[in-house]
Formats: structure tokens, sequence, C-alpha cells
């Protein structure tokens, strides 16, 4: 599994990582705290692991907007990708309270960030809502078609550009909790929640945490 040993305590490039960070934020019309500290991490998923998490979130995604869930549920245990899912995703798919559908409609944002990461996204534009074109480079689920060969294409991408995103998503989401803070027009052209929701599945790669177990703290 590659590592991150040239961002680890490398200052320098953390701070050159920063930079190009505040740019971008800048570009897409968000303030940036210079005082935010560096974040440091190392990539902590494998391939495999990465990509039975991005088609379990498919599921959920396609389920939460209205696929029968039988079809997918069915689907992660022929394909034993069960083990891929939360506990609190695992007991929704069994019980499928309306109240929280929501919740796990906007997974689309998560699992477009992991299609990225995976080489199967092109870009991860965050003043962009989430490609409608991902339910087409997935398993054809009602077909039966299993996951190996969506593994066999995802590749993970280099480590640099990873925890670039990771950085970037970190100091956008500090600027929506700080106009939130100071009641001021939430900054950006798309809803918070897909900051969010990206910064979360980012970090999941990059902090060595579960995934409810991850903290959004900016």
């Amino acid at each position: 599994m590659a590592k991150l040993p040239r961002l680890m305590g490398n200052t320098e490039l953390m701070q050159e990582i920063r930079e190009t960070s505040f740019t971008e934020a800048n570009r897409l019309g968000f303030p940036i705290n210079p005082s935010l500290p560096l974040l440091h991490a190392q990539l902590t998923r494998t391939t495999r692991e990465v990509a039975d998490r991005s088609l379990a979130i498919y599921i959920l995604v396609s389920i939460a907007h209205g696929a029968p869930p039988e079809i997918g549920i069915r689907w992660l245990e022929q394909e034993s990708l069960t083990y891929a899912l939360t506990k609190e995703e695992a007991s929704w798919l069994e019980a499928r309270d309306d109240q929280l559908r929501p919740k796990f409609a906007i997974l689309e944002e998560a699992l477009m960030a992991l299609m990225w990461a995976l080489n199967l996204v092109e870009d991860l534009d965050f003043a962009k809502y989430a490609d409608d074109s991902l339910p087409g480079k997935v398993p054809k689920i009602r077909s039966g078609e299993g996951a190996d060969d969506f593994r066999e294409l995802a590749r993970l991408r280099p480590d640099k550009e990873i925890f670039s995103k990771t950085d970037l998503a970190y100091c956008l989401h500090w600027a929506v909790v700080d106009a939130y803070l100071h009641h001021r027009a939430i900054p950006g052209q798309v809803r918070p929640y897909v900051i969010v929701e990206r910064r979360r599945a980012l970090e999941w790669l990059t902090s060595g945490f579960h995934w409810d177990e991850i903290s959004l703290d900016t």
C-alpha cells in the first residue's frame, strides 16, 4: 500500500500544498485562514478497500434515490461487500427509515471523491455537484455484473494528489463553518454538504479512522 513518507513531517512540502489550496479557494470564492494548522497524514487505505467502499456507497445512494432495495442488498451479499458498510448504514438498509433517506442520498458526493481518488473520475471540482455519469462507471447491478472488473480498473492516484484535495476540502470547510458562525452568506457555488461529504471521504483515505469516527473539526 502506498504511503506518504514525503509528506509526513515535511513542513516545506505541506506549506506548498497549503498555498495551492489557498489559491484554489480564492478562485472558488472562499476566504482563507492563514492560521489554519497544516495537516499531516498518510494514505491509509488500499485500492481494494477504496473500491469496495465506493461500491457499498453506490448501493446506499441508489436505494436512497429510489432503487429497489432487494436488488442492491442481494448484490452486496453476492459480492461479499457488506463488510464495507458502517453499522449505521447496515441498519438503515435493514429498516430503511425514510427520515434518514436524505442522509444517505447525499453520500453521492463522498462517492464522487472516492471515484476521483480511484482515477475513475477525471476531476474533483468543488464548484460542481457529483457527476451524473457515475452510474455508468460502476457494475450493472440489475444484470448481476460482479465487482471484479471495477476493482481491476481502479488505481489510486498519487499520494500528493489525494492529500492536496484533502487539504483543499479542509480549507473550504473552514470557510463554510466560519460563515455560519458569523452569520454571513455561505461562500461557493454549491451547497455546503458537497464540501462536507467530500472532505469526509478524503479524510477517511488519509486519517486512519473508521468512517463514522472521522472528526470534521475545523
